[in-house]
């Protein structure tokens, strides 16, 4: 159950949370800045008016630093200069921020997020991002407007934090960019031991645990380790769920297979996405896109990730949360478009996939 003293998702108004699915719009053109985005909640899911709209647009930018959801659940709950001593924060992203003047470490995992948490009300909260740099709780500017991202925040009591860390320092191997750890967090607490203990694994290993919200909201966590070496999507997270995946990633060079190891399932990559089914007059090819999110064929599985579906990334840990969220579900099957984007020539379109796809793999 949701306790609204302690940490927790936070609404675009600061109110409490279980779970937050938003998709930041790319820069395009003068039609967007780029720090417009759609967001999705349990509070859009409870809704019982079935002519209710799934995806809205958010009222706040993400590039107001005053306002909305991520500044509610971020810079006020964990960066702030009153936040409370048993407060404390793990932030991991593949690229350092500016400000850090810190080198990249490619060996580590291709994966972005923060875990915050409270020892006190024994609450806690996990987001999973696609943006490079963020967050930065020094920023007074947020990362590159250029491309799509998507972002998935949950809430967790600090057990369930604790095994999504034991996850994270396992397999995902994260790249820690910024981290409070107060003196009430136990010694061994995987949250500790996962800034102050990183694993390094030389044998390949892939994990899948059951994880509940606050809200008792259902979701698998996935990870798999750099010498696991294979493409996530198809070889760990289609075999598990048991379906066939549209997967929409960065992708730059070969690809991976399409068919997972076991000849079952098959993975189709999204070519661009079109928002207007939503009511949402925004849409734009993969080229522009840096989000990382897939929808099961039959929509019943909605997977957030950190890590794309290309060939030189199986050698990077990372991971994913899939759930499900019937409406949520059936709405971003709207969105996602296998084939180039409607309206194209049949040269553009062609050098869309080729500039995605250029070499067969």
């Amino acid at each position: 159950m949701l306790d609204t003293h302690g940490i927790c998702v936070r609404g675009e108004n600061g109110q409490p949370l279980d779970w937050l699915f938003g998709y930041k719009v790319p820069k395009l053109g003068k039609a967007t800045t780029g720090y417009e985005w759609a967001i999705y909640t349990n509070e859009d899911e409870a809704n019982p008016d079935p002519r209710a709209g799934a995806v809205k647009m958010a009222t706040h930018h993400l590039d107001d630093l005053n306002f909305g959801a991520l500044v509610e659940t971020l810079a006020v709950q964990l960066f702030g200069l009153d936040v409370a001593p048993t407060v404390g924060y793990v932030v991991w992203n593949d690229e350092h921020t500016d400000a850090s003047g810190q080198h990249d470490d490619g060996a580590l995992g291709h994966t972005k997020g923060v875990i915050g948490f409270d020892t006190k009300s024994d609450t806690a909260f996990y987001l999973l991002h696609s943006w490079p740099k963020f967050p930065d709780p020094t920023a007074t500017a947020m990362p590159t407007p250029d491309y799509g991202q998507t972002f998935m925040a949950l809430a967790v009591d600090m057990d369930t934090a604790g095994a999504m860390a034991e996850v994270m320092r396992h397999h995902h191997e994260p790249q820690i960019t910024y981290s409070r750890l107060p003196d009430t967090l136990a010694a061994d607490h995987p949250l500790r031991l996962l800034v102050e203990s990183p694993v390094r694994h030389n044998d390949p290993a892939s994990t899948c645990i059951e994880c509940y919200t606050l809200g008792g909201m259902k979701f698998l966590f996935f990870g798999k380790n750099r010498e696991w070496n294979g493409d996530m999507w198809c070889g760990l997270v289609e075999p598990r769920l048991g379906v066939d995946l549209r997967v929409e990633t960065w992708i730059r060079g070969p690809i991976a297979p399409v068919m997972s190891p076991d000849g079952h399932f098959r993975t189709f990559d999204v070519k661009s996405i079109n928002l207007a089914p939503l009511g949402i007059p925004y849409s734009w090819p993969e080229t522009a896109d840096h989000a990382k999110w897939g929808i099961s064929v039959d929509a019943k599985w909605i997977v957030v990730a950190d890590i794309n579906r290309q060939t030189s990334q199986a050698k990077r840990g990372g991971g994913c949360v899939a759930f499900q969220s019937p409406r949520l579900g059936l709405a971003l099957a709207q969105t996602d478009v296998i084939t180039a984007a409607a309206g194209m020539t049949h040269h553009e379109a062609k050098a869309v996939l080729k500039g995605t796809h250029p070499v067969k793999c």
